[in-house]
């Protein structure tokens, strides 16, 4: 299925992406010197389980920037930036853009002097409201100006009143100077990304690729590449808060954003006001392992309820004929898809609309669509067509079409994931630098 919109990639990773995450990480502890907080070089990570949104059918919108502002400049008592306005949310609220300047290593401000990422904030105003309330976006690699832009009224309907609506792109993401890529152009992209349908644990090229791509990283982003991690996005937000007059953080995170959350607020107790968490990625899992286990944890679950309700809809859902016990309905769904690695689905469209569908594509698109209930009929009519042997809407809601889906957010999510996570450098990492440089965690 596609995702009902790219700013909901934040809540998801692809499950058929996992072996290639470890052995990108891998790769990097042997090819990429990251450094996080103030100590040196990092990879890996993963994100969030199957709880909430996805991506879907529907024409994608242009991805908005926080540079793209209308309108003198205005300035409020005790900010220290100018904003200008940059668009209004479905229901009215005007939205206003700014930007501030950030040192690439905002632990060792002298290291790094000459290098700087420029971070675009986005902030809906209310009337009454004294203080902001920034929001985390997810991924990592997803864009907070993204978020207010689509998700605004809802969002600031949940806050509330009381707080300014305040969210960013973090370094190397969106509209973010510069924008992490590790391709230079798209055509290169799609030439370079592997397909991972063919995606075996035993391919030894794919080791070989993984290599590759990272130094590709490395090259085209240059200095900037290695400051692209979580703890420096968390120190951006010092930045930010300094900028409007700030003192205190009131930070709401989703899914990747968690993890700013948290690490927020082991950076930086001393600033921590209100931290919420809301789809958490597990922090020690995330800084210290290859893999993320706790992202699957409710897989099976969350199965089991589609499957349930599937049964209650009986002929509203396109599977019901194959129900019965959800238990028999489960069966049936891992038995054709398991079919699939053996035996393919070959499609044919048209001359310019044709591949296949298999086992690994299958269970990524139902990964992904187990967010979103409110995909969950296209699920059930695309898994009754592939037991029929029709692997038609499984590919054409599948993104593989029109070759590799090339997610504008790709790059910095593999930044981010990759300098973060466990790697074989001799240094502290993760939890363990952060607990480190609690020490001088205040400073700003």
């Amino acid at each position: 299925m596609r995702l009902r919109s790219l700013s909901q990639f934040k809540l998801m990773r692809l499950s058929h992406l996992a072996t290639a995450t470890l052995l990108l990480s891998q790769a990097l502890s042997q090819a990429i010197g990251v450094q996080s907080t103030t100590t040196g070089n990092q990879t890996e990570g993963q994100e969030q389980s199957t709880t909430n949104g996805n991506q879907a059918e529907g024409q994608k919108q242009p991805r908005p920037k926080g540079n793209q502002t209308d309108g003198p400049e205005r300035s409020y008592p005790g900010e220290k930036i100018k904003w200008s306005a940059c668009g209004r949310t479905q229901k009215g609220f005007e939205l206003e853009c700014s930007s501030v300047d950030v040192p690439a290593d905002q632990f060792n401000k002298e290291k790094a002097r000459n290098i700087t990422f420029n971070v675009p904030i986005i902030r809906l105003r209310r009337e009454n409201a004294k203080k902001n309330l920034i929001y985390g976006p997810g991924g990592p690699g997803l864009s907070g100006i993204e978020d207010i832009y689509f998700g605004g009224d809802e969002m600031t309907t949940l806050v509330g009143g009381d707080y300014h609506l305040m969210s960013f792109d973090p370094r190397g993401v969106n509209s973010s100077k510069p924008t992490a890529e590790c391709f230079p152009t798209e055509e290169l992209a799609l030439t370079r990304t592997f397909d991972s349908r063919k995606l075996q644990v035993e391919d030894s090229g794919m080791f070989a690729w993984a290599s590759g791509v990272v130094k590709a990283c490395r090259d085209n982003m240059g200095e900037h590449g290695k400051y692209i991690n979580t703890p420096q996005a968390v120190a951006d937000m010092n930045s930010i808060l300094d900028a409007v007059g700030q003192e205190e953080m009131v930070l709401w995170g989703v899914s990747y954003g968690t993890m700013l959350a948290e690490t927020y607020a082991a950076l930086f107790p001393n600033r921590s006001s209100r931290i919420i968490a809301d789809s958490v990625v597990h922090p020690f899992e995330w800084y210290d392992s290859l893999f993320i286990k706790s992202d699957y944890s409710k897989t099976m679950e969350v199965l089991q309820a589609f499957a349930d309700e599937c049964v209650k809809a009986g002929d509203r859902c396109a599977l019901s004929s194959s129900a019965g016990p959800k238990e028999l309905l489960i069966n049936r769904i891992v038995d054709s898809v398991k079919q699939l690695g053996p035996e393919p689905l070959d499609v044919y469209v048209n001359v310019t609309t044709y591949g296949w569908i298999d086992n690994s594509t299958t269970w990524g698109s139902i990964f992904q669509a187990l967010y979103s209930p409110d995909v969950w009929p296209v699920l059930a009519r695309d898994l009754k067509s592939i037991m029929q042997g029709d692997g038609t809407g499984a590919l054409l809601n599948s993104g593989l079409v029109d070759g590799l889906p090339i997610d504008p957010s790709l790059s910095a999510s593999w930044f981010y994931t990759f300098n973060d996570g466990l790697s074989g450098a001799d240094w502290p990492r993760g939890i363990h630098a952060s607990s480190r440089t609690r020490v001088s965690g205040t400073a700003r």
